[in-house]
Parts: C-alpha cells; sequence; structure tokens
C-alpha cells in the first residue's frame, strides 16, 4: 500500500518582524522563530527576503550604535537558507499592484511582492493587516505559534534531535 508524502516547503518568506523578534528575543515569539528556523535549517527549506529586510532590521541598531547587533544580523542572513533577492522592475510593478489593490504601505508591499515574484509557498507576519492580500497566504505568528507547538515539546524532550542555531550560525560566518 503505497502512503502520502507531505510535500516539502521549498521556498518561503517571512516579514523584517520575525527577525527583530528573532534577535532581540521577544519572549513571546522568539521561541517560534527558533523553532522555525532551526526546522528550516534541517529541511534546507529556502527563505526568501528582499533587501529591504536587511535595511528595516539594521535601522535600529545603528542609531543606538549597536555593531554586536548589527553583526548578527549579518550573521543570520547569511545562513545559507537565507537568501536576499534583488529589487528589480518586475518585482516594484507587483509591489504597486499590491499596494494600490490592498491600500498597504510600500515596504510590506515589497516584500509581498517578493515573495510572489519568487513564489513562496506563504509569507510569515505578524501584522494582521496583510491578512486581506489574496496573492499568497499569509500565515500569523499565532498560526505558526499553534503548529510549532508540538515541535517545540519535541524538542525540549529531545534537545539532542535538532541541532543548536547558534551551532548553525557559528559555521557560517562571513
Amino acid at each position: 500500500m503505497a502512503t502520502k508524502r507531505k510535500k516539502k516547503l521549498e521556498i518561503i518568506s517571512v516579514d523584517t518582524n520575525f527577525w527583530i523578534y528573532h534577535l532581540e528575543g521577544h519572549p513571546a515569539y522568539s521561541p517560534i522563530t527558533q523553532v522555525a528556523l532551526k526546522n528550516w535549517l534541517i529541511n534546507n527549506t529556502s527563505v526568501i527576503i528582499s533587501p529591504l529586510t536587511l535595511t528595516e532590521c539594521l535601522v535600529l541598531p545603528l542609531k543606538k550604535n549597536s555593531p554586536s547587533v548589527v553583526h548578527a544580523y549579518h550573521q543570520l542572513f547569511n545562513l545559507p537558507i537565507v537568501k536576499i533577492k534583488d529589487f528589480t522592475a518586475q518585482i516594484a510593478t507587483i509591489a504597486a499592484q499590491v499596494r494600490a489593490k490592498y491600500d498597504i504601505n510600500t515596504p510590506d508591499a515589497i516584500h509581498l511582492a517578493t515573495a510572489i515574484h519568487h513564489q513562496a509557498s506563504f509569507f510569515i507576519s505578524n501584522d494582521l493587516r496583510l491578512k486581506k492580500v489574496k496573492e499568497i497566504p499569509i500565515v500569523n505568528f499565532s498560526s505558526l505559534s499553534t503548529s510549532l507547538r508540538s515541535s517545540l515539546q519535541t524538542q525540549s524532550n529531545n534537545p539532542k534531535q535538532i541541532p543548536s542555531l547558534a551551532t548553525k550560525i557559528s559555521q557560517y560566518n562571513p
């Protein structure tokens, strides 16, 4: 008897807030980002972002003159699964269409257009206003939290099962 295999997610996209929650150690969302990144590393899932994500992440650490945080973001975005995609005329056009259709701000439109153009399976964001976008499924952190709870439980019961993210990051220093 043949068994159905789950389709592996090959490309996903995440909003800037995911990365900020991750590095700032947000009490509610950092555990979710930890598990998500570990799972994506293990499964070699491509995580695509626009260059704007890096810009948005670096603003506050640069204002606060925090070179260690700037370095940490560069390390994170140099993980082999993270793909910073160029901002092209095609993506700009999609962003304009999404912005016009849904009346969302330009940065969000650029993030979504990047995900749409590169055919991401879904876009993860904590911005509930993006749920109205129909061109790509939007996954909210609360949904992600529910789906990753079992992973967190498995991980806490068997910490050797999933390699630590810190180990993975240290292997890919720029």
